[in-house]
C-alpha cells in the first residue's frame, strides 16, 4: 500500500480488517502532540511492517480518522485543542469507529486516569516510557484481537439473523431453570416480551403444565446431555395449540430450548387422517377404518376364544329413489339411515340382547348404499336375529325428507366369527354372501350365513356368466301359452315367456336366471330381444291370417327405468312393421307403485302410441285404488294364487270376484292366470271374468306347437 496515495491508506468501510495471521501493512494513526515521540513510534512500527499515519492533536485525529479510517489508534492523552479521552469518546461515536482497537498513552500511572481511558472507550491502555521492542508486538496482538472479535461479531450477527427467520420460540435456560434468553416464535401462545420472561422460571409464565414438563425435560438434558425432542400441547381458553419440542444442552450450565408451533400441521394431519378414515357424507367410520378396527379386534378374539358378528346391510331400491327424486335426496335419505342405524345399535345394547359393557359396536359406512355393523364380545355369542330385527323395526316407518315420504327397506346378511370365518376377508365375503341372499329372497329379510350358500353363490356367478353369453349364443327361446275369451272359448292372445336352453343345464325357467338378470342390468338387452321376436312372431301369425288380436310381454321396472324406454319400443315395433295395437304389456303392481307418478306418465305415452296395457299378479301387491283409477290400463290379470283355491277357500272367491266387479266398474278387462281345472273356468264364467289362461287351455309352447293351436281354432 503506497504512503504517497492518501485514497489507498488504510481501509475504506467496505474492507475488512487485516487477515489475523499477518498484520504487515496495517495503517496505524499514530497521535500525539510531541513530534520527537511521533517520530520515534513511527519508525518503531514502520520497522515491524506497519503503515503510519501522525496527528497532533485530538481534533486533528478526529478529522484525519474520517479520511483513512486506521486499523488501529495510539493516541496520547494529553494534548492542545482536544485532549485524547475527548478525541477517543468523538471516534468511538463515528461510523466504523466503535469497534476499531484505540490504545491510549500517557505519563502518568494513575487509577484515575486508566479508569477515565476506559469509559472514553480505549481498549487498552499504555504508560510511557515506550518499550520500543514490544510495542510492534503490543500492536499486532490488538490488531488480532480485534480481527478475532471482529469475525465472533459476524458470526453471531449471522446466527442472530438465522434465528430471527426462524418460526420458533426459542428459549435459553440456566441450571436452575431460569431463562437467561427468549426470541418469540410467530404467532401461537407463546409470544411474550422478552422483559415479562428473561430473568424468570419457566412456570412464572408458561402455563403451568407446560413449565412442569420442560423443567423436567431441562434437568433431564442437564444430566444426560443427550439431545430430547417431545411435543407439548397447550391448552388455552377453547384453543388448542401443539408444540415440538427440542432441547440442546450448551456448554455446562444451560440449555436452549426450540419450541416449534405445530398446530396448524397437526390440525392439518388429523384433518388428512378423519377423511382417510371417515365417510364424507354420513361422518361414519368407512371401509379402511372398518378393516383395520376388525382385524384389530379378531387378534386378541383368537387368544380369548371371544366372538365377533359382521352385519352386512344393503338399502332395497336406493338407486331408483337417487335416480328418481335425485343425488340430494339420495344423501339426504343415506344420512337419515345412518341415525336409524344407530338408533338401532342403542336399543340393542339397552335391551336384554345387549351384550352388556363388555361389548364394542362399530358402526360404518362401505360406500353408496351399503352399511356394516360389527358387534365384538369376549365371552358370549352375539343375538344375530334380534340385532337384525331391531335393525328392521327402524326401517318400518316412513321418513320425510325435503318435501318427499319416502319408504325404505334393507336387506341384511351376517357372518360370525369363529364358526362364519376367522379372518377379516372370510366374515366380509360371507357376510356379503348372505346379505345377497336375502335380497334374492325377497327385500327387507335377513339372512345368516351357512356354508351351503357358497354352492349356491358359486352356480349363480356361473349361470351369472353363462347367461351373459346366453343371447349371443342364441340359446334364449320363446314360448307362448293361449290367452282366451271364456265366453267363446276361443285363443285371442297369447303371453311370451322366455326360457334358457342351457347347453349343459338343460331348459331353465325364468325363476332362475331372470332375477340375475335384473341384478346385472341384462335385463335391458334381454327384454329388447324379447320384444323383437314376440313382434316377429305375431306379425307373422297376423300375416298367415290367424285369428288372434293380442301379444303380451312382460315388463321389469328395471327396463322401465331408462331414459330412452320409449324410443326404444318405437324403434323396435317399427322396424317389424306390426301395429302398436297388437302388442300388450303387462307390468306388475309392485312396478308401478316404485314410482307411481313417474309411471302414470310414462304409461300415457305408451298407451298414446296404441299400445295395450294390462297389471300383471293383481292382488298380491301394494297398488293404491286410488292410483289404479289413474294409470292408462286396460286389464287386470288376477293372480293364479286367488284362482287355484277358488273351490275350496272363500276367502281367495270373495277377493276374485271383488277384482272381477271392481274392474268391470272401471271398464276394464279381467283375465284370470293359472286356470287349470273345468271347475276353476265355470266359476270364472258365472262372474262373469272376460279371459283366462292356465294349463287347461294350454301350457306354454314352442311357436310351431301354439300355430297348430291357431290352425285347429281356424277350421
Amino acid at each position: 500500500m503506497s504512503l504517497n496515495n492518501s485514497d489507498s491508506l488504510g481501509h475504506q468501510p467496505d474492507l475488512p480488517f487485516l487477515d489475523a495471521d499477518d498484520c504487515s501493512g496495517a495503517v496505524v494513526l499514530v497521535v500525539d502532540d510531541d513530534p520527537t515521540l511521533r517520530l520515534l513510534m513511527k519508525e518503531a512500527l514502520q520497522q515491524v511492517g506497519f503503515q503510519v499515519m501522525e496527528a497532533r492533536d485530538g481534533q486533528d485525529a478526529i478529522d484525519l480518522f474520517q479520511q483513512i479510517i486506521p486499523d488501529i489508534i495510539l493516541m496520547d492523552v494529553s494534548m492542545p485543542v482536544k485532549n485524547g479521552f475527548e478525541a477517543c469518546e468523538e471516534i468511538r461515536a463515528l461510523p466504523y469507529g466503535r469497534y476499531l482497537p484505540i490504545l491510549m498513552m500517557t505519563g502518568l500511572d494513575d487509577m484515575n486516569r486508566v479508569k477515565q481511558a476506559y469509559k472514553a472507550g480505549a481498549t487498552d491502555f499504555l504508560v510511557k516510557p515506550i518499550n520500543w521492542v514490544i510495542l510492534g508486538h503490543r500492536v499486532r496482538y490488538m490488531l488480532r484481537s480485534a480481527k478475532t472479535l471482529e469475525q465472533l461479531r459476524e458470526s453471531q450477527k449471522n446466527n442472530q439473523a438465522l434465528i430471527d427467520s426462524l418460526p420458533d420460540t426459542i428459549v435459553k435456560v440456566a441450571i436452575n431453570g431460569t431463562v437467561l434468553d427468549y426470541k418469540a416464535g410467530d404467532g401461537g401462545s407463546l409470544k411474550m416480551d422478552k422483559k415479562d420472561v428473561i430473568g424468570y422460571k419457566l412456570d412464572a409464565f408458561l402455563p403451568k403444565t407446560l413449565a412442569t414438563e420442560l423443567s423436567g425435560l431441562v434437568l433431564d438434558v442437564f444430566k444426560s446431555g443427550e439431545t430430547a425432542s417431545k411435543e407439548f400441547t397447550i391448552k388455552l381458553k377453547r384453543n388448542k395449540y401443539v408444540y415440538e419440542g427440542r432441547l440442546i444442552k450448551i456448554g455446562d450450565y444451560e440449555v436452549v430450548c426450540i419450541l416449534r408451533d405445530i398446530t396448524e400441521r397437526r390440525n392439518s394431519e388429523e384433518k388428512i387422517h378423519y377423511l382417510a378414515y371417515n365417510d364424507a357424507l354420513t361422518t361414519l367410520p368407512n371401509r379402511s377404518f372398518f378393516n383395520e378396527w376388525v382385524s384389530n379386534r379378531l387378534s386378541y378374539l383368537r387368544k380369548l376364544n371371544g366372538f365377533l358378528s359382521v352385519f352386512i346391510l344393503d338399502l332395497d331400491n336406493f338407486k331408483q329413489i337417487n335416480d328418481t327424486l335425485g343425488h340430494n335426496i339420495g344423501d339426504a335419505l343415506l344420512k337419515s339411515v345412518a341415525l336409524r342405524l344407530k338408533q338401532a345399535i342403542d336399543t340393542v345394547c339397552d335391551s336384554q340382547h345387549g351384550c352388556g359393557d363388555e361389548c364394542e359396536v362399530l358402526l360404518s359406512r362401505f360406500g353408496s348404499d351399503e352399511f356394516a355393523v360389527v358387534f365384538v364380545h369376549p365371552r358370549h355369542a352375539i343375538p344375530v336375529e334380534a340385532i337384525a330385527s331391531e335393525m328392521h323395526k327402524e326401517f318400518s316407518h316412513s321418513v320425510e325428507l325435503l318435501g318427499h315420504e319416502i319408504f325404505i327397506t334393507a336387506s341384511i346378511g351376517s357372518a360370525s366369527f369363529p364358526d362364519d370365518g376367522r379372518d377379516l376377508n372370510a366374515l366380509v365375503k360371507n357376510a356379503d354372501t348372505a346379505m345377497h341372499h336375502s335380497k334374492r329372497h325377497g327385500q327387507n329379510h335377513f339372512r345368516s350365513y351357512s356354508r351351503s350358500m357358497n354352492a349356491r353363490s358359486m352356480d349363480r356367478l356361473t349361470l351369472e356368466n353363462s347367461l351373459r353369453k346366453a343371447l349371443d349364443s342364441n340359446e334364449l327361446l320363446l314360448h307362448y301359452q293361449p290367452q282366451v275369451n271364456l265366453k267363446t272359448g276361443k285363443i285371442v292372445g297369447a303371453e311370451a315367456l322366455i326360457r334358457w336352453q342351457h347347453p349343459e343345464r338343460g331348459l331353465i325357467s325364468p325363476d332362475r336366471f331372470i332375477p340375475i338378470a335384473e341384478d346385472t342390468g341384462l335385463i335391458n338387452s334381454i327384454g329388447e330381444w324379447v320384444l323383437g321376436e314376440a313382434c316377429k312372431q305375431m306379425k307373422h301369425w297376423v300375416d298367415a291370417g290367424y285369428d288372434i288380436n293380442r301379444m303380451a310381454v312382460n315388463l321389469s321396472s328395471i327396463q322401465l327405468r331408462q331414459p330412452d324406454f320409449i324410443h326404444r319400443i318405437r324403434r323396435i315395433v317399427s322396424s317389424v312393421g306390426i301395429a302398436p295395437s297388437y302388442l300388450e304389456f303387462e307390468l306388475t303392481e309392485t312396478t308401478l307403485m316404485r314410482n307411481a307418478e313417474r309411471s302414470i306418465s310414462l304409461l300415457h305415452e305408451i298407451r298414446d302410441d296404441g299400445l295395450v296395457l294390462s297389471v300383471d299378479d293383481f292382488g298380491t301387491g301394494y297398488s293404491s285404488l286410488s292410483y289404479l283409477k289413474r294409470f292408462p290400463i286396460d286389464a287386470l290379470k288376477i293372480d293364479r294364487s286367488f284362482v287355484q283355491d277358488l273351490e275350496q277357500d272363500s276367502d281367495d272367491a270373495a277377493i276374485t270376484f271383488a277384482i272381477i266387479a271392481m274392474a268391470h266398474n272401471l271398464n276394464l278387462k279381467v283375465i284370470a292366470e293359472g286356470v287349470e281345472t273345468p271347475q276353476q273356468l265355470q266359476i270364472l264364467q258365472e262372474h262373469e271374468c272376460d279371459e283366462g289362461q292356465g294349463y287347461l287351455f294350454g301350457r306354454p309352447q314352442l311357436p310351431i306347437e301354439f300355430e297348430e293351436l291357431l290352425k285347429k281354432q281356424s277350421d
